[in-house]
């Protein structure tokens, strides 16, 4: 069985979902200016990207099939965030959790939804295979092949 990517997909949603709730309504300046909001919004970021980077590690093809999530740009700003701190702009964090975020959001949650389903499908397949090539008893106790 290949490794499932749908616990990486739900990791992205969910720190989406903290990211915009830590910034929350504040504007622009007060956001820079509280360290701890700023920060654990740069840490949420930091895990989009890491979890993008290991779906694209477990399913080198899903980003070809899903051009609409800028795999990209999700990663890009991890790289940034975890290796290039000094780096980081406070803007296009800010736009990330204004404007990329919500709208990459809504694509990776249709995507983890039908990345749920079909890993599902294939659990039932594989135990429906093993059944079939165990052993079965009859009524009276024998096995048969």
């Amino acid at each position: 069985m290949k490794k499932k990517i749908s616990p990486y997909l739900k990791d992205m949603i969910d720190n989406m979902d903290l990211a915009q709730k830590f910034a929350g309504n504040l504007r622009f300046e007060d956001f820079i200016a509280n360290k701890e909001k700023y920060y654990a919004v740069l840490r949420c970021v930091e895990l989009v990207g890491e979890a993008g980077d290991r779906v694209l590690k477990h399913a080198p093809d899903f980003e070809k099939k899903h051009p609409e999530v800028r795999w990209d740009k999700i990663i890009g700003m991890r790289i940034v965030m975890a290796h290039h701190y000094d780096k980081i702009n406070d803007q296009k964090v800010w736009n990330a959790i204004k404007v990329s975020i919500p709208e990459t959001k809504s694509h990776v949650e249709k995507l983890y939804d039908a990345v749920l389903k079909e890993e599902m499908m294939e659990k039932e397949k594989e135990l429906d295979e093993e059944q079939e090539k165990s052993p079965k008893k009859t009524r009276g106790g024998r096995l048969t092949l």
